[in-house]
């Protein structure tokens, strides 16, 4: 259960910021991001924190499921910087 919800998680979090970043990049909302990225990583440690205070959820195996955080930006930096580029 703990990778399943550390890999929604993470899924969530590279789905928001692909969604959220090119839009906010051309509008020049910096301070915007940066209360999203709050936002996000608050409603990620409270979802995290329920889950391990009721015991649903091992913490190791979410670190599993958390380290497509590290993975998935990796596997589609080209991507994002080609997308980049066309919105700048």
């Amino acid at each position: 259960m703990g990778v399943l919800v550390g890999g929604l998680l993470a899924l969530g979090d590279f789905w928001l910021i692909r969604r959220a970043s090119p839009w906010l990049v051309r509008s020049g909302g910096g301070g915007i991001l940066f209360f999203l990225q709050i936002l996000k990583y608050l409603v990620m440690s409270v979802i995290l924190g329920a889950g391990f205070f009721v015991g649903l959820i091992n913490p190791l195996a979410a670190l599993v499921g958390l380290s497509l955080l590290i993975i998935m930006p990796i596997s589609g930096i080209w991507d994002l910087k080609r997308e980049m580029k066309e919105v700048v």
